[in-house]
């Protein structure tokens, strides 16, 4: 047996805590600035759908992202991918986060406040969570249930004073920001369980392209084009196809390739606090001592997910693409240490 250099081992030791403790800053880092891009999300498309219907505004900005990122992907990981497994996993996640959530979501905001559309959305961590405990075997202790639970209690609170109770409840805006949340959270399970076997940088880029066909059928006939064509229109369309639609969702699938689907799930509950901060600061909106409660509760919350966790377990169906995540894994390495 080679003799083992006890400095060596206790440098390694050292080094490994240093890189241990230097990935769980970036991996902080990387969650707050998606929810700070999904938060002013909100705030840019109250702003855009001022001048153009919602549809019509949704599909602009996935059209934009996904154009974003495939030049950037054509530079850094390689030629436009042709096999049938990356085209169907793009249709399947465009289907799903694309026309799903955010077609979904600006149908209901037209029935709907967005305080309740907000409250009715981020009821897909809790989904996410039984869904991958389901189907991929991944844990959800009792305590990760307790954590869950009050996170979206925070966002209910954090709301609580956005949303109006007055008048006939607006069923369809309901169920159709619901079947967005359900649209998200199956997107979600559905890209950790094959996630090994994809690029993210493509599969993100055409998943913009294949989500805006189903919206362009409904645009043409749910709304007429009457579309206001303004610097306002211009900033908030790219703002919300760089940001939300193209970098948010290369972060928010960079995590899941790292991170239990219930531990990455939990922090997106600080979107509709920091979209209420936001709103306040850019539309004057108010900002009561509830949304400070109501973070309080989502921190709680957050904490008691990620309480004594390690790695995050490997999906059940991961191990079938091992091969593919080394070379995506080269081909990406370049591109995200910059994210972070």
């Amino acid at each position: 047996m080679p003799k083992v250099n006890g400095t060596r081992t206790v440098d390694g030791l050292v080094a490994g805590g240093r890189t241990r403790g230097a990935e769980g800053l970036r991996l902080i880092g990387l969650f707050l600035l998606l929810c700070l891009v999904w938060a002013f999300a909100y705030t840019a498309i109250k702003l855009g759908v001022r001048h153009a219907p919602p549809l019509t505004f949704t599909i602009a900005r996935a059209v934009v992202g996904g154009l974003a990122l495939s030049v950037v992907a054509l530079f850094t990981t390689g030629p436009f991918p042709r096999d049938a497994f990356t085209h169907r996993s793009a249709a399947i996640l465009g289907l799903c986060n694309v026309a799903g959530l955010a077609g979904f979501m600006a149908l209901g905001l037209t029935r709907i406040s967005a305080g309740e559309s907000s409250i009715l959305t981020y009821t897909a961590p809790l989904v996410i969570s039984v869904m991958a405990w389901v189907w991929l075997g991944e844990s959800l202790s009792p305590l990760k249930a307790l954590g869950l639970v009050a996170g979206f209690g925070g966002v209910v609170v954090v709301m609580a004073g956005e949303v109006s109770l007055s008048g006939h409840p607006a069923w369809l805006g309901y169920a159709l920001t619901l079947s967005g949340a359900l649209a998200w959270a199956t997107g979600t399970v559905y890209f950790r369980a094959y996630q090994a076997r994809l690029n993210i940088l493509w599969v993100t880029a055409l998943q913009g392209f294949y989500g805006a066909v189903p919206l362009a059928l409904a645009a043409l006939f749910l709304e007429r084009p009457a579309i206001d064509w303004s610097f306002e229109l211009a900033w908030t369309t790219a703002y919300n196809g760089l940001g939300p639609m193209a970098l948010a969702y290369l972060i928010w699938f960079y995590l899941l390739r790292h991170r239990a689907a219930a531990e990455v799930s939990s922090y997106i509950f600080l979107v509709p606090f920091f979209a209420v901060v936001m709103g306040a600061l850019v539309l004057g909106e108010r900002l009561g001592l509830l949304a400070l409660l109501g973070v309080a509760l989502i921190l709680a919350g957050i904490y008691l997910v990620n309480r004594q966790t390690s790695a995050s377990p490997t999906p059940r169906r991961s191990s079938q693409g091992t091969q593919s995540q080394r070379l995506s894994n080269t081909n990406e390495f370049h591109y995200y240490h910059h994210i972070g």
